[in-house]
């Protein structure tokens, strides 16, 4: 981890070369004032959504805070993770400011993804992301309006990707974002629906419109589709599980991509991948990957109608 001042910073953005600029403050103080190309990843979200935003452990990043000691929490994190190209600007958002260069606010800033559109042969079209994004139309439906006598007004909306270059303009993402104000005595309700709206906008910022990116990026690459498939693994001790996440996440190729996992249900955690050739070639594959880390597990049951696999733990001889 290395600093950098306000000067190199700006001379790495003119040079147009590759890096994400992170600022890790919350998103409050991130709309009151930030750099223009920043975008907001606040501290205690780097595990739920900086992988989806930047997902090669060798992109270069920079870290900004106000000064305060998130930017150093945040790359130890990130250390921690797997990403070893880190650097902090020093003095953070205060010292570009001094420097005489410029500060935004609000949160409509540029959204992007590091680390994904490095090549365009990554696409199966050899359409560069922006291209790929103009195909793609977001539908929001408001599923219902609520609020209280207090004021308090609630919203939650239904948001849907579409690939509007097919024929059936397939949805290939989808979220409900759900949001709410507390309202009081003198409460304006247009003014808090407009709060609302900017609120939920926020929010598919942080974690739907990753999503997007992340699904367009691993739908097809060189011309072969990539299935999605999920991995279920059973009575895995939690160690065996995040070495074996790692494992997947590094052993990204062309064919196989690692998306993500769940494990909200006690002794079962569900990872979705995507890969190009048949069921049988990845549950080999993943048999191969426990085989080699030492990990007793029974065969998973493999059919033509199956997408997914289970791995049940064997527990090891005393």
């Amino acid at each position: 981890m290395n600093s950098i001042s306000a000067e190199e910073l700006k001379t790495r953005i003119v040079s147009g070369k590759e890096f994400a600029l992170i600022d890790v403050r919350t998103k409050g103080e991130f709309a009151k004032a930030h750099l223009l190309f920043a975008v907001s990843i606040p501290l205690d979200k780097l595990e739920l959504v900086f992988h989806q935003l930047v997902p090669r452990f060798e992109t270069p990043i920079i870290l900004c805070d106000d000064g305060s000691g998130m930017a150093e929490r945040a790359a130890d994190r990130l250390i921690q993770f797997g990403y070893n190209r880190i650097d902090i600007l020093q003095g953070g958002i205060h010292a570009w400011k001094e420097a005489g260069y410029e500060i935004f606010s609000g949160i409509n800033v540029p959204s992007k993804a590091f680390g994904i559109q490095n090549s365009e042969e990554f696409y199966s079209t050899g359409l560069s992301l922006l291209q790929q994004m103009a195909k793609v139309v977001v539908e929001v439906n408001i599923f219902s309006v609520s609020g209280n006598v207090q004021g308090d007004i609630a919203l939650s909306l239904n948001v849907t990707a579409k690939n509007i270059s097919t024929g059936r303009g397939g949805a290939f993402a989808n979220s409900v974002v759900n949001v709410a104000r507390r309202g009081g005595t003198n409460t304006i309700a247009s003014a808090m629906i407009t709060g609302l709206v900017k609120d939920s906008y926020a929010e598919m910022e942080s974690e739907f419109i990753p999503q997007v990116i992340k699904e367009m990026s691993t739908i097809s690459v060189g011309g072969k589709r990539l299935t999605s498939y999920e991995l279920v693994f059973r009575d895995f001790g939690s160690k065996e599980i995040r070495s074996l996440r790692r494992k997947l996440d590094q052993g990204q190729t062309d064919d196989f991509r690692y998306i993500g996992y769940d494990n909200s249900v006690p002794t079962i955690v569900t990872v979705r991948v995507r890969y190009s050739d048949s069921l049988e070639r990845l549950a080999d594959k993943i048999m191969i990957l426990l085989d080699d880390s030492g990990i007793n597990s029974k065969e998973p049951i493999v059919a033509p109608e199956l997408t997914d696999l289970v791995f049940v733990r064997i527990p090891d001889e005393s």
